[in-house]
């Protein structure tokens, strides 16, 4: 069965604006609360990065497939942009004094809402709670949040690349296992 020629070309202006117009109150409580939680890793607030995720998409500068739902679209491009923002912000100072993962702290917490200040400990607790085992991961992961690279890590440590992989994996499943939706 061939498909048609058009069948992967990005959704026009003109038919993105229409889909954003069809799309119902549910849809856009949805977009909302997605706004919400994308937004906590930036700063930019929830309300502007929708708005700037749909001017992408009005403009072009973001493709919409035809075969992807408009939404989800929108949450990826939201997803996108507070990365983005994420990784443009200065690294913290290297090796600012930590000795081990029990110095780390949540960063600056005058800056964030009450509400996400405390979610931020929590999280940090869990975190320091499920390495406490081990001590390299907690040495990498300490590394990692202060913004080291991975070389001055392996430096710092005196492990081999390897090693530092390894290491990283084993965080990432032990992380992947993080709910952050039990708080009990």
């Amino acid at each position: 069965m061939a498909s048609s020629p058009d069948a992967h070309q990005p959704l026009s202006a003109e038919a993105v604006a229409d889909a954003l117009g069809a799309l119902d109150f549910d849809a856009w409580a949805r977009l909302s609360v997605a706004s919400k939680v994308r937004a906590r890793v930036c700063t930019m607030p929830p309300e502007d990065l929708l708005r700037e995720a749909i001017t992408r998409l009005r403009s072009g500068r973001r493709a919409c497939p035809p075969d992807v739902p408009l939404i989800v679209v929108i949450d990826q491009v939201m997803r996108s942009i507070a990365d983005a923002a994420l990784r443009s912000r200065e690294p913290l100072e290297q090796n600012a004094g930590y000795e081990s993962l029990d110095d780390l702290d949540v960063a600056d917490e005058r800056t964030l809402d009450p509400e996400t200040a405390c979610l931020a400990r929590q999280v940090l607790q869990q975190i320091k709670d499920i390495l406490a085992d081990d001590p390299m991961a907690q040495e990498v992961f300490a590394a990692k949040t202060l913004g080291m690279s991975p070389a001055d890590t392996q430096q710092e440590l005196k492990i081999s690349a390897k090693e530092y992989a390894t290491t990283l994996r084993r965080i990432a499943r032990r992380l992947a296992v993080l709910s952050l939706g039990d708080q009990s």
